[in-house]
């Protein structure tokens, strides 16, 4: 908005000393000088709001990084347990064929499978910790 109009005070400026008097063409350079301190001030005010606008896209990109290393973990955890709960929960007939579960006859073979999907979880979330993967969350509200 800025721009068309310094462009139209300059050629005033410069053509209108023929049909203008003096006082005029001094009035428009006077104007002329405002609108170009008015059209920098734009441009600086541009330039910051550019600069806000890059800060903010990074605030939200880390934010969402810190997300998906939240969800990454989440699921780390619950892939293998929901892998092996997949598996048992076939229902296999191990008299059928030899290949079948023979961990379905055995007395404790369902505390077994709890015992370890509990120390397969304690393992990844203790890595995890070790990697230092849990730090970051207490600051991610």
């Amino acid at each position: 908005m800025v721009w068309p109009l310094r462009s139209q005070l300059i050629v005033l400026v410069r053509q209108g000393k023929r049909l203008l008097d003096r006082e005029a063409v001094r009035g428009f350079r006077e104007v002329s000088t405002h609108v170009d301190v008015v059209f920098e001030t734009a441009e600086v005010l541009r330039h910051q709001c550019d600069g806000v606008t890059a800060s903010y896209m990074a605030s939200i990109s880390n934010r969402m990084n810190q997300v998906m290393k939240v969800l990454t973990v989440i699921s780390s955890i619950f892939v293998p347990l929901t892998f092996i709960a997949g598996v048992y929960g076939m229902n296999f007939d191990p008299e059928v064929s030899p290949w079948n579960m023979p961990e379905l006859e055995w007395p404790y073979g369902y505390v077994l499978c709890m015992v370890a999907m509990g120390l397969i979880s304690l393992t990844q979330v203790l890595w995890f910790r070790r990697q230092g993967w849990f730090q970051d969350w207490t600051g991610m509200r």
